[in-house]
């Protein structure tokens, strides 16, 4: 890996981390969990036609909960060395 590919991956992974720490994914998940648990029974046909789809989603919601957890460590790391910088000064 290059260093420019190095500085895209890392840019574009601080962005990912920027646009899921709006997400509310846990609620997202409740409410795939919600169309999990009542969507056979209300609509059986529709249910099996997108219930991989669903999952499929489910565990990227899940991913993206890990994810946000990991940004919101660096953010805190990061906040944490810039007051070390600042009370240095």
């Amino acid at each position: 890996m290059t260093n420019d590919e190095y500085r895209v991956t890392q840019d574009l992974l601080i962005q990912a981390g920027r646009m899921v720490d709006l997400l509310d994914l846990n609620g997202f998940r409740d409410r795939i969990r919600s169309c999990q648990s009542v969507g056979a029974i209300l609509d059986p046909t529709l249910y099996r036609a997108g219930a991989r789809n669903l999952e499929a989603i489910n565990e990227l919601a899940a991913a993206g909960i890990r994810l946000k957890a990991a940004f919101q460590a660096l953010k805190s790391q990061v906040a944490l060395e810039l007051e070390g910088v600042a009370n240095d000064a």
